[in-house]
């Protein structure tokens, strides 16, 4: 018998098994709460709901079911939401005709088919010295299996022609970045990638998204990577996350390294947490998907001058996102990967020894000035007056001011006065990203989540409330359902039961996410307490409505008076005495 995909990936999995990848969440009463992924924030306000099996954030307004959050946080539509969630649960998924995916949908399965073209020419005789030169540099083939590695052979159209024989159009093929024109257009298409070994870029759900290609032999670009796409962004993309993502929870810190090989040899020699950026360096959007896991961040850069700069950037970057810094130090000129191949346990000894990012700064950056001399100690109070100016804490901020008057030897007021003088120092405040604007829960959404709740309430507000004194339509429709329902079905009122009787999938994800709502807001409170809160909203909103007709009354009125028409004076002040009883 055929069950809905939907159906049964909700009942294989659940709302926690979905978000725990992507949030630490902590046991909260009945559910969970974690940092919203959404927005930044300090306290907790995304709440998971295994009752409701919702996930939502009460501050951006963000989330819903698993499908609604897999979609906002992947930035996808349903059919891929669907995909990804579908495997995760192991249901089966009946195969659309090529016409119906859409372009995401495609474009996805022309990396996933790209992938496993390279990765077969890897492993056959013309990938053989690709593959010797992995071997080289100390992969196992269970690694680049694992890794899903590749080459690209020096053909002009190879992977081309393959794409096309799937039934993938040229303009397809070009636009993924896996192609090019020719000088003319009407000439067709080359491949992007040729005499390259290739390492898949994938997403947290392991989808390629595109590709990097290192050059085998001589050749210019050394590194070659996909243009961005409709899937594919450098800003917020990190290698080795989908592996690493889980690590990084349980060791409560990010390794973050250079480059691909690098990450690549730290998971194949045990350290599991490590990443690297792809194209680019470490950005802001990085930091706020790392965060989501862990605010501990080690550095394992390359120590030339190149890898020191690099290592400083993030440190600044990194501090304005509130982590803790530590920086790999001891890496004798060499790089993680090279460390790992001569033997894994010397690169266990520099991660260990790990440095705070402020003895960084004075055991690498100012190691060539003289602490005793003004004009350095000058310098460096500038520095650092630059870099803690991106902190947020104030206790942060005193804690570091204390360790550079100490290591500056001098007093921490003329510290604190150099910071404050410094044009450049003044902290630059920045605030929480300007969460998404929506309207606050008005009283009416709040009565109808509280009688949604406790449908005990309902007798006395069906008697209390008359849907003519809800505000909005949308909230006195559902009232209505309510009022109806209850009628009916008392004392058997179920909430799932009601919620199926709503007209649209919409306005069932609305009552259920305001049903969690209630939930948060008024767990502390018992019986008594919310029969009162329903009481108290209920003459809010009678008033409400009262000053509406008051208004519309008085409007009425002025009109009458201009009119001079007696009759209808008479009648609007008979209207208002009554309401005014």
């Amino acid at each position: 018998m055929f069950m809905d995909p939907v159906v049964e990936i909700k009942n294989r999995l659940s709302i926690e098994d979905v978000v725990a990848d992507y949030v630490q969440m902590k046991k909260a009463g009945r559910n969970f709460k974690a940092l919203c992924p959404f927005h930044q924030e300090k306290t907790p306000s995304f709440v998971i709901s295994p009752e409701k099996q919702l996930a939502y954030c009460f501050s951006c307004h963000k989330g819903g079911d698993m499908f609604s959050f897999i979609q906002e946080i992947e930035n996808i539509e349903f059919p891929e939401a669907l995909k990804i969630l579908a495997q995760k649960a192991g249901v089966s998924l009946q195969e659309q005709a090529p016409l119906q995916k859409n372009k995401k949908s495609r474009l996805f399965e022309m990396h996933e088919l790209a992938t496993k073209f390279f990765t077969s020419v890897l492993f056959a005789e013309e990938g053989r010295e690709a593959l010797q030169y992995l071997h080289e540099r100390g992969l196992t083939d269970e690694t680049i299996r694992k890794f899903e590695l590749g080459f690209a052979t020096e053909d002009w159209n190879k992977l081309s022609k393959h794409l096309e024989q799937k039934g993938y159009s040229q303009e397809e093929i070009v636009s993924a970045g896996l192609a090019l024109w020719r000088d003319r257009k009407t000439d067709g298409i080359y491949d992007r990638f040729r005499k390259r070994i290739i390492f898949p870029l994938s997403n947290s759900q392991s989808q390629v998204l595109a590709f990097t290609g290192r050059i085998l032999g001589e050749g210019e670009p050394k590194y070659l990577n996909s243009p961005e796409s409709l899937i594919f962004h450098k800003k917020d993309f990190i290698y080795g996350f989908n592996f690493a993502k889980q690590a990084i929870k349980e060791q409560d810190f990010t390794l973050f390294t250079e480059g691909q090989m690098d990450t690549i040899m730290c998971h194949q020699a045990g350290f599991k947490n490590a990443v690297a950026s792809s194209g680019t360096a470490l950005t802001p959007e990085h930091l706020r998907v790392i965060k989501r896991f862990s605010r501990n961040l080690v550095l394992a850069l390359d120590t030339d001058s190149a890898g020191i700069s690099a290592s400083e950037r993030a440190i600044e970057l990194a501090l304005a996102e509130e982590f803790e810094v530590k920086v790999v130090n001891k890496l004798a000129g060499k790089d993680p990967a090279e460390i790992i191949q001569k033997d894994p346990s010397l690169f266990q000894d520099s991660l260990s020894k790990a440095i705070s990012w402020f003895d960084f700064y004075f055991e690498v950056v100012f190691k060539d000035l003289n602490l005793d001399e003004v004009k350095d100690k000058q310098f460096i109070s500038k520095e650092f007056s630059r870099i803690l100016g991106k902190l947020k804490s104030m206790m942060a901020l005193e804690h570091y001011l204390k360790l550079l008057a100490k290591k500056l030897k001098t007093s921490l007021e003329a510290i604190k006065s150099d910071f404050k003088q410094d044009s450049k120092g003044k902290r630059e405040h920045q605030k929480e990203e300007t969460l998404p604007s929506s309207e606050r829960v008005k009283r009416e959404e709040c009565l109808l989540g509280l009688l949604v709740n406790y449908p005990k309430e309902l007798a006395y507000a069906v008697g209390a409330l008359d849907d003519s004194q809800c505000i909005s339509t949308i909230w006195r429709d559902v009232f209505v359902s309510l009022r109806n329902y209850y009628l009916t079905n008392d004392p058997h009122f179920v909430i799932n039961d009601f919620i199926a009787t709503l007209k649209t999938d919409e306005l069932k994800a609305k009552i259920q996410i305001l049903a969690l709502y209630i939930d948060e807001t008024y767990q502390n409170f018992d019986e008594t307490d919310i029969h009162k809160e329903i009481k108290t909203l209920l003459q809010h909103l009678k008033e409400s409505h009262k000053r509406t007709i008051l208004k519309q009354l008085n409007s009425e009125l002025k009109e009458a008076e201009q009119e001079g028409n007696t009759a209808k004076i008479e009648s609007l002040l008979a209207k208002q005495r009554d309401l005014l009883k």
